[in-house]
């Protein structure tokens, strides 16, 4: 009797709730509830943003886009046995740039054959400006004029740099580098040695002279990091070839040069250089020196 008089007032209370509208209970809908967790679509990334991320997460690692060949492990040897032998070799400084012309790409060498860096002249670089690698990458460490182009440079790590190189009077990106200062350390520094020889052949007044410029171009080199007497205390042979150039002799020496995969030492005429552009340009473009050997060859033996 007391559980169904217990059991009576439950229900009454209950049906008293349930009529009393100031008491009643607002159901919230379950979207509101999770914060309207309706699917959302992925916020659209502008393309030059995608396009620096990328390049930046390849520079941490040696690369460029369009290249699979970096500056931190590989050589110009891994490059050519797949991609063969580049358009062009040309000398700079303590190393070698080789070009590949149709994939867009040059790699920096050392003379064990090492990359130290790789550069990119991919058509997309030039969607980007110094303005849109700014607002997505930041102030680079350094910014810098070189001739007509900015160089923006950014240290991706340690021992990498990545460079953005475009002209000044549009600012849009003609190419990148991704740079390894570590692999670009020379093992053995050059030093100046004299220079030596004697010639019956010059006048009292000519003799003199050339041992004045002996004198002087030593000290010259002293101070200029491209300008070598002598060069590094190796054993090595320079292949110098003067007064071209012609059509005959010229251009069977380049020919021999290139089947034996060495570089010779143009010592060109100015006058010469006049009459035969093309062979100049071919010599260049086969990875030789071009170098000067005045306008004018004089008979010094009149001086």
């Amino acid at each position: 009797m007391v559980r169904a008089k217990k059991l009576s007032l439950i229900l009454l209370l209950l049906l008293i709730t349930a009529c009393d509208d100031s008491k009643k209970l607002e159901v919230q809908p379950i979207d509101d509830v999770y914060g309207n967790q309706t699917e959302l679509e992925p916020k659209e990334v502008e393309p030059t943003t995608y396009l620096l991320n990328e390049i930046m997460e390849k520079a941490k690692r040696g690369f460029v886009i369009g290249s699979e060949f970096g500056a931190m492990d590989n050589t110009i040897n891994e490059v050519k046995e797949k991609w063969g032998e580049p358009d062009s070799v040309d000398r700079a400084g303590s190393g070698y740039y080789a070009t590949y012309g149709k994939v867009g790409i040059t790699f920096g060498y050392n003379e064990q054959g090492e990359i130290f860096d790789v550069r990119s002249y991919s058509k997309e670089l030039q969607e980007l400006t110094f303005t849109n690698i700014e607002e997505v990458v930041g102030r680079p460490e350094e910014k810098k004029e070189y001739n007509n182009d900015y160089i923006y440079t950014y240290k991706v790590t340690s021992d990498l740099q990545l460079k953005f190189v475009g002209p000044k009077d549009n600012e849009v990106i003609d190419h990148i580098s991704v740079f390894n200062q570590k692999r670009t350390m020379k093992e053995e520094e050059p030093y100046p040695l004299e220079i030596k020889g004697t010639s019956n052949q010059l006048s009292h007044t000519a003799w003199g002279k050339m041992l004045e410029w002996r004198k002087n171009i030593i000290a010259f080199s002293k101070g200029e990091e491209n300008v070598f007497i002598n060069g590094p205390n190796k054993k090595m042979v320079a292949l110098t070839f003067d007064d071209g150039p012609d059509t005959v002799t010229t251009s069977a020496i380049i020919d021999i040069l290139e089947e034996y995969n060495v570089i010779g030492n143009f010592f060109f005429v100015g006058s010469n250089v006049k009459k035969y552009p093309e062979v100049v340009n071919r010599a260049y473009k086969k990875g030789n020196l071009v170098l000067s050997h005045s306008y004018d060859l004089l008979d010094w033996t009149n001086y």
